[in-house]
């Protein structure tokens, strides 16, 4: 503008030198500060817009209070500033906040409503004066083209005059006005910059950190973990009543520990005739060989096969250690004295149509109950059909008989038993048998259960009593079993009384085996 103005000064002078001014009409000279007056008001007003327009951009495009400025020459900013000023301290207290809050707490959340409804109402105001600054800008350009069709209406040399002027007047008071509008804007942009002033930069020499340690925040919470967890596997050992393993055993009773049976990975139960050579198979021969101590030596005998409850393995541990003694060449019997839930019978492909129970109850003789299981030198007797009266059966003269004919016929007798917690059946067999198993199975049999058949055998109730760990799983034993219950013993070959079913392990009982 500067440049414009003095070039203008230079061609009025220069015209008024060539020219003669007394022969010019004077009614133009009056036009001129009217037009220039217009222009300047045209100047405004396009500024106005401009800065508006600029301000609204500023606001869509920022988060944050830079370059929010009102100064004091927009046309009726009372307001527009009130508003403006209204959304520099709702940013402000944004600024403070985010130190002390997260970004989902109900304060931040409501401090953001209000920024965008502080928004909505600034730009409202913008656009308000933006078009009436649109309005009256469309009257000053009708008032000028007025003014310059007169103007027009003059002579040429007395046009070129009061254009030349016209130039000059309207630059050199668009350079007064902008020099004012720039001490303005400076006032404006001064009194929004803080004052603050720093008087000494920190470093690293003079101070400290004094914030959260992410150090110590890590280190305090992997101790916490690890005093949870093991707080947790403090109390899961702690209420843990099952048997984990033979300590347990040995801890609970007195009563010795005759073998360890390992898991069936197979999908059949006769594991020692159909597997031979298994790890499981192994296991039933050394049972064989430990029972000899409680046996004394003798030829012919009797082997009574018990438990705490059902689902332990007694079923398949009788059919294998009775195949364990038939492969040695004894004549073997299995007598199924389960009267309340048979089972055994499946496991050979045999029918339960007639057994144990019609021999009792004087409906059939030894031979007739007596049936091949196509496995030499073992046969088996099964429960018959179920009786209303098992423990009464058990108890009677034809027992006797029974178990008095079995052993003279055969040199192995094995009784497949009710479990002894919940029935009285195998208690009142004992007296018949000459050496006695009560199966424990890993993971499943409790330690209050354990601690019943030792009180009986403190009170030599179960003469010759030894235990066997069934199912179970240790990998030091050199036997590769897995964690999870799948088809094998225990389940199809066990017993179910009442509402039980097929159990699986919990994810916790696998984590902390």
């Amino acid at each position: 503008i500067l440049d414009t103005l003095m070039r203008a000064e230079g061609k009025l002078e220069s015209f008024k030198v060539k020219s003669n001014l007394e022969r010019i009409n004077p009614e133009g000279e009056n036009l001129i500060p009217g037009i220039v007056a217009l222009e300047k008001k045209k100047i405004d007003l396009e500024f106005d817009i401009a800065f508006l327009q600029g301000l609204v951009d500023n606001i869509n495009e920022n988060e944050d209070v830079k370059g929010l400025i009102v100064p004091g020459f927009i046309a009726n900013s009372v307001v527009l500033h009130s508003s403006v000023q209204g959304l520099i301290d709702l940013y402000t207290t944004k600024m403070k906040m985010k130190y002390d809050i997260t970004t989902s707490n109900d304060s931040w959340k409501r401090l953001n409503d209000q920024i965008n409804v502080q928004k909505e109402i600034v730009i409202e105001h913008i656009t308000l004066l933006s078009d009436k600054a649109r309005a009256d800008l469309k009257i000053l350009n009708d008032e000028i083209e007025i003014i310059e069709y007169r103007l027009g209406s003059m002579p040429s040399v007395e046009r070129d005059y009061y254009n030349i002027q016209r130039g000059y007047r309207l630059n050199n008071d668009l350079y007064t006005y902008l020099l004012k509008k720039k001490a303005e804007a400076s006032i404006a942009k001064g009194s929004n910059v803080s004052n603050v002033t720093v008087l000494d930069w920190a470093t690293t020499y003079r101070v400290s950190y004094l914030g959260p340690d992410a150090t110590n925040i890590y280190l305090t919470a992997i101790i916490m973990a690890l005093a949870v967890a093991s707080f947790v596997i403090f109390l899961l050992q702690y209420f843990d009543d099952k048997i984990r393993g033979q300590n347990d055993v040995e801890a609970i009773t007195e009563i010795p520990t005759l073998g360890l049976i390992g898991h069936n990975q197979e999908d059949h139960d006769l594991v020692l005739i159909k597997d031979p050579k298994s790890v499981v198979s192994e296991s039933f021969r050394s049972l064989r060989t430990s029972l000899t101590y409680l046996l004394e030596g003798k030829d012919k005998f009797c082997v009574l096969v018990t438990s705490s409850i059902s689902q332990e393995g007694k079923t398949f541990c009788t059919m294998n250690l009775a195949s364990a003694f038939a492969i040695l060449g004894k004549k073997t019997v299995i007598l199924g004295a389960d009267m309340r839930k048979p089972k055994i019978f499946e496991d050979f492909g045999l029918k339960n149509d007639i057994g144990m129970s019609n021999y009792l109850i004087n409906q059939a003789t030894l031979s007739e109950i007596i049936q091949p299981t196509g496995h030499e030198n073992i046969v088996l007797i099964s429960a018959g059909p179920i009786p209303p009266n098992p423990s009464e059966l058990i108890g009677n003269e034809r027992m006797e008989q029974l178990m008095k004919e079995l052993k003279e016929e055969f040199d192995v007798v094995v009784i497949d038993t009710p479990p002894l917690c919940l029935v009285t059946d195998a208690l009142q067999l004992t007296e018949y048998s000459d050496a006695n198993i009560y199966i424990v199975r890993h993971n499943v049999t409790s330690k209050s259960q354990l601690k019943f058949i030792n009180e009986i055998y403190k009170e030599k109730k179960v003469p010759n009593l030894g235990i066997v760990v069934n199912d179970f799983k240790r990998s030091r034993l050199g036997y590769s079993y897995d964690y999870g219950y799948g088809y094998g013993y225990g389940y199809g070959t066990g017993y179910i009384y009442g509402n039980e079913s097929k159990r699986s392990k919990s994810f916790l009982s696998r984590l902390f085996s």
